[in-house]
């Protein structure tokens, strides 16, 4: 099939239509005329775009985080340190943390400014939880939910919107 040609599938004529490099139609011919068409639209998301990039949506009022439907997640205390690291995401900063002083990953989101946010922080050998990414002081603008369980997946329902982040009353 050419760029903005006909072919045929199974036994379907059709033709392409392309748009700036990009397939924008696909019609299905009947006696040389449309049948049907099939068009992209400027709703779909960006093919290789950052699903993470404007974080997630977060509704209700109210001091408890959730998500919903629920999973196992839990609402904890994280402290930010004395000197921050800097010059990585906060994944490869947690993790370069957990090399150099123990401790393990934790993945959730954080809460700041309305939003959730797709976060690491550090999990401490003797339970307290640490974001190397931020200094002392700087914790309290925000609330982490942290993912006691699967958390690939529930990230991937975070951006398909099969889970929400909720706020409500304890």
């Amino acid at each position: 099939m050419e760029k903005d040609g006909t072919g045929s599938i199974d036994a379907s004529r059709i033709r392409v239509v392309y748009e700036d490099g990009t397939l924008h139609a696909v019609e299905v011919l009947r006696l040389g005329r449309v049948a049907s068409r099939f068009e992209r639209t400027s709703l779909e998301p960006e093919v290789f775009g950052d699903p993470f990039a404007r974080g997630f949506e977060v509704s209700g009022v109210g001091a408890q985080i959730s998500l919903v439907p629920a999973a196992k997640t839990s609402m904890v205390q994280v402290l930010g340190v004395p000197k921050p690291l800097d010059g990585g995401s906060c994944l490869e900063l947690a993790s370069a943390w957990v090399e150099r002083h123990g401790g393990a990953v934790q993945l959730g989101v954080v809460l700041e400014s309305g939003r959730a946010w797709p976060h690491a922080w550090v999990l401490t050998k003797d339970g307290a939880q640490l974001d190397p990414s931020i200094r002392v002081g700087e914790e309290g603008a925000r609330s982490y939910l942290a993912f006691d369980q699967n958390p690939d997946s529930l990230y991937l329902e975070l951006v398909s919107k099969a889970r929400r982040v909720v706020r409500t009353d304890p």
